[in-house]
Protein backbone atom coordinates (compact mmCIF):
# COMPACT_ATOMS: atom_id res chain seq x y z
CA UNK A 1 0.00 0.00 0.00
CA UNK A 2 1.11 3.51 -1.28
CA UNK A 3 2.27 5.73 1.92
CA UNK A 4 -0.25 8.62 1.82
CA UNK A 5 0.61 11.73 3.16
CA UNK A 6 -1.06 14.00 6.60
CA UNK A 7 -4.55 15.10 5.53
CA UNK A 8 -3.05 18.40 7.16
CA UNK A 9 -5.54 21.97 7.41
CA UNK A 10 -3.92 23.55 4.99
CA UNK A 11 -4.32 20.29 2.49
CA UNK A 12 -8.03 20.70 3.37
CA UNK A 13 -8.13 24.63 3.12
CA UNK A 14 -7.43 24.34 -0.20
CA UNK A 15 -9.09 21.62 -1.85
CA UNK A 16 -12.48 23.27 -0.15
CA UNK A 17 -12.61 26.64 -1.61
CA UNK A 18 -14.73 28.55 1.36
CA UNK A 19 -14.28 32.73 1.47
CA UNK A 20 -17.95 33.69 2.84
CA UNK A 21 -18.87 33.26 6.45
CA UNK A 22 -21.54 30.38 7.16
CA UNK A 23 -25.09 31.12 6.92
CA UNK A 24 -27.35 29.31 8.66
CA UNK A 25 -30.16 30.34 6.58
CA UNK A 26 -29.13 28.90 3.38
CA UNK A 27 -30.30 24.88 3.02
CA UNK A 28 -27.27 24.13 1.03
CA UNK A 29 -23.87 22.44 1.49
CA UNK A 30 -21.12 25.25 2.49
CA UNK A 31 -17.29 25.20 1.83
CA UNK A 32 -16.95 26.74 5.82
CA UNK A 33 -18.97 23.46 7.27
CA UNK A 34 -17.69 21.12 4.96
CA UNK A 35 -13.99 22.15 5.76
CA UNK A 36 -14.85 21.95 9.66
CA UNK A 37 -16.79 18.39 8.87
CA UNK A 38 -13.83 17.08 6.87
CA UNK A 39 -11.41 18.30 9.59
CA UNK A 40 -13.42 16.83 12.67
CA UNK A 41 -13.70 13.58 10.81
CA UNK A 42 -9.91 13.47 10.41
CA UNK A 43 -9.35 14.35 13.99
CA UNK A 44 -11.35 11.44 15.29
CA UNK A 45 -10.61 8.80 12.46
CA UNK A 46 -6.24 9.13 14.04
CA UNK A 47 -7.70 9.30 17.40
CA UNK A 48 -9.72 6.17 16.91
CA UNK A 49 -6.48 4.98 15.42
CA UNK A 50 -4.01 4.95 18.04
CA UNK A 51 -3.38 1.26 18.02
CA UNK A 52 -0.52 -0.96 17.19
CA UNK A 53 -0.31 -4.58 16.60
CA UNK A 54 3.09 -6.38 16.58
CA UNK A 55 5.57 -9.44 16.97
CA UNK A 56 8.74 -8.98 19.16
CA UNK A 57 11.40 -11.77 19.18
CA UNK A 58 14.34 -11.49 21.23
CA UNK A 59 17.21 -13.79 22.50
CA UNK A 60 16.70 -14.85 26.66
CA UNK A 61 20.21 -15.41 28.14
CA UNK A 62 18.87 -17.05 31.30
CA UNK A 63 19.47 -14.12 33.93
CA UNK A 64 17.36 -10.92 32.64
CA UNK A 65 14.23 -10.34 34.33
CA UNK A 66 12.25 -7.90 32.02
CA UNK A 67 12.21 -7.09 28.81
CA UNK A 68 11.33 -3.43 27.27
CA UNK A 69 9.84 -3.32 23.74
CA UNK A 70 9.52 0.37 22.24
CA UNK A 71 5.56 0.23 21.50
CA UNK A 72 5.99 3.24 18.81
CA UNK A 73 2.85 5.08 20.25
CA UNK A 74 2.56 8.73 21.07
CA UNK A 75 0.64 7.77 24.27
CA UNK A 76 -0.72 4.39 25.12
CA UNK A 77 -2.23 2.98 28.12
CA UNK A 78 -2.93 -0.58 27.75
CA UNK A 79 -0.83 -3.61 26.61
CA UNK A 80 -2.14 -7.40 25.95
CA UNK A 81 0.86 -9.75 25.32
CA UNK A 82 0.41 -13.19 23.82
CA UNK A 83 3.70 -15.60 23.85
CA UNK A 84 3.99 -17.13 20.53
CA UNK A 85 7.23 -19.20 20.92
CA UNK A 86 8.27 -22.51 23.17
CA UNK A 87 10.27 -20.71 25.04
CA UNK A 88 7.42 -17.98 26.04
CA UNK A 89 4.71 -20.12 25.78
CA UNK A 90 5.85 -22.16 28.92
CA UNK A 91 5.37 -19.43 31.14
CA UNK A 92 1.92 -17.98 32.30
CA UNK A 93 0.82 -14.70 31.27
CA UNK A 94 -0.75 -12.31 34.03
CA UNK A 95 -3.24 -9.76 32.93
CA UNK A 96 -2.77 -8.14 36.28
CA UNK A 97 -0.34 -5.31 35.93
CA UNK A 98 0.24 -4.77 39.62
CA UNK A 99 3.56 -6.34 40.28
CA UNK A 100 2.76 -6.90 43.81
CA UNK A 101 -0.10 -9.23 43.29
CA UNK A 102 0.64 -10.37 39.23
CA UNK A 103 1.44 -14.24 38.95
CA UNK A 104 4.84 -15.47 37.28
CA UNK A 105 4.54 -13.26 33.65
CA UNK A 106 3.17 -9.85 33.50
CA UNK A 107 2.97 -6.83 30.61
CA UNK A 108 2.85 -2.82 31.34
CA UNK A 109 3.25 0.28 29.93
CA UNK A 110 6.30 1.93 31.35
CA UNK A 111 6.35 5.62 28.85
CA UNK A 112 6.99 5.09 25.36
CA UNK A 113 7.89 1.05 25.94
CA UNK A 114 5.59 -2.28 27.17
CA UNK A 115 7.91 -3.58 30.08
CA UNK A 116 7.43 -7.82 29.68
CA UNK A 117 8.72 -9.03 33.31
CA UNK A 118 9.22 -11.82 35.27
CA UNK A 119 8.59 -12.37 38.91
CA UNK A 120 10.99 -15.36 38.80
CA UNK A 121 14.59 -14.53 39.62
CA UNK A 122 16.26 -18.07 39.01
CA UNK A 123 16.35 -18.61 35.13
CA UNK A 124 13.47 -16.02 34.53
CA UNK A 125 13.30 -16.46 30.53
CA UNK A 126 15.48 -20.14 29.21
CA UNK A 127 18.84 -18.79 27.23
CA UNK A 128 18.32 -18.89 23.48
CA UNK A 129 19.29 -17.24 20.13
CA UNK A 130 16.02 -15.46 19.38
CA UNK A 131 13.94 -18.15 21.55
CA UNK A 132 11.53 -15.00 22.56
CA UNK A 133 8.30 -14.14 20.35
CA UNK A 134 5.42 -12.21 21.99
CA UNK A 135 2.98 -10.48 19.97
CA UNK A 136 1.76 -7.40 21.06
CA UNK A 137 -1.34 -5.51 20.90
CA UNK A 138 -1.22 -1.89 22.44
CA UNK A 139 -3.58 1.50 21.91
Amino acid sequence: MADISAITDVYIDEIIQATATYNPALKETQGIKLRELIKRLRDHAEQASLHRFFTYTTSGNGVLTQFSVPHGLPAATTAIVFPNSPDAIGRAMDVNTDPASASDLYAYIEGPNVIIKSRQTVNPFAAGINNLTWSLLVR
